[in-house]
């Protein structure tokens, strides 16, 4: 199926949950959503459920957490959004079987926290590592992407100047002592 000269990912459903994996796919497509990462987390939940059929005749916690176990290769935030995903369906599906299991989202591994950046300064004293670099925090010093480098001179990070005209460009370089032909990914 294409929509706007896109693909639209249209997944088979075969386990016994396939009618009520259906609908929830149609009803978050008709209210606009694309929905094509969450189908296919579902359809993969489909595939453990249907290999695993005499094991878990139904979704229940077991069966969640054996499906769980499948998703392990991925990064956390990764995993927590699929099983966020069948969680979704799972509330959906209370609403018709109200008896029928849904995940407790807290239990769900927290976001991997990204790695905050970094800039290095030239040493100052006995405090720095070695070569003479100091290791600080990136708030404060840089200037926000597209602005003006920092003044501090001892910064050590690489600026990528705004594309403007390139002669008030060129002027700012000059008066911060850049040499406006070698501009980018120069060390301060």
């Amino acid at each position: 199926m294409l929509t706007r000269g896109r693909a639209v990912f249209t997944p088979m459903f075969l386990s016994r949950l396939a009618p009520v994996l259906s609908r929830y796919v149609d009803l978050k497509r008709a209210l606009g959503r694309r929905f094509d990462l969450p189908a296919r987390t579902l359809q993969s939940l489909d595939r453990f459920l249907r290999e695993r059929s005499a094991q878990y005749p139904d979704l229940n916690a077991a069966a969640f957490e054996g499906w769980c176990h499948t998703h392990e290769h991925v990064s956390s935030g990764v995993r927590r959004v699929r099983m966020l995903e069948v969680a979704g369906f799972c509330l959906y599906r209370r609403r018709t079987e109200p008896q029928c299991f849904a995940p407790d989202p807290s239990s769900f591994p927290a976001y991997h926290q990204r790695v905050k950046p970094y800039i290095f300064l030239r040493g100052r004293g006995s405090e720095t590592p070695s070569r003479g670099l100091r290791l600080a925090a990136l708030s404060g010093i840089a200037s926000a992407p597209g602005g003006d480098p920092p003044r501090d001179s001892s910064a050590v990070h690489h600026w990528n100047p705004p594309r403007r005209t390139a002669g008030s460009d060129a002027r700012r370089l000059q008066s911060a002592g850049i040499d406006p032909a070698h501009s980018r990914d120069q060390v301060l």
